[in-house]
């Protein structure tokens, strides 16, 4: 009898404990910067990839964004995205992560009458193809 209550309070402690750690880890801004911190250290080589194609980025929790310049005269900018995005998916498949090709998206945004230039756009990365949004 008395052996089963040693064991209720060590278990009943063990729970405290548990939840202590379990606040901490998620609730302090220490432990917060550390993770965040990781995260960015491992997609570090992420970002030198991309700077390698010459695009602007920005990255997100579990979103990234591509950015290149267009002019009306020169729109092979776009045409660049292609190796880009097949070697994300490589880095990512590499790192046991998955380009969402069903969320990839193709935007143009400038003036009114570059707009009708963008329907032109297509990207294809292995069997996808990613149309122009509108």
């Amino acid at each position: 009898m008395h052996c089963s209550g040693v064991i209720s309070s060590s278990l009943q402690i063990l729970k405290v404990l548990f939840s202590i750690a379990v606040f901490f880890f998620f609730a302090c801004p220490v432990l917060l910067f550390c993770r965040l911190l990781l995260f960015a250290m491992y997609l570090l080589p992420l970002g030198l990839l991309l700077r390698s194609f010459n695009v602007t980025f920005h990255c997100y929790t579990d979103d990234l964004q591509l950015y290149v310049p267009l002019t009306i005269g020169n729109c092979a900018e776009v045409s660049k995205l292609e190796p880009c995005l097949c070697a994300i998916r490589g880095w990512l498949s590499d790192n046991f992560l998955l380009l969402n090709t069903d969320k990839t998206e193709l935007m143009v945004i400038g003036p009114q009458k570059f707009q009708h230039l963008s329907q032109s756009f297509i990207l294809k990365i292995d069997d996808n193809v990613i149309n122009c949004r509108d």
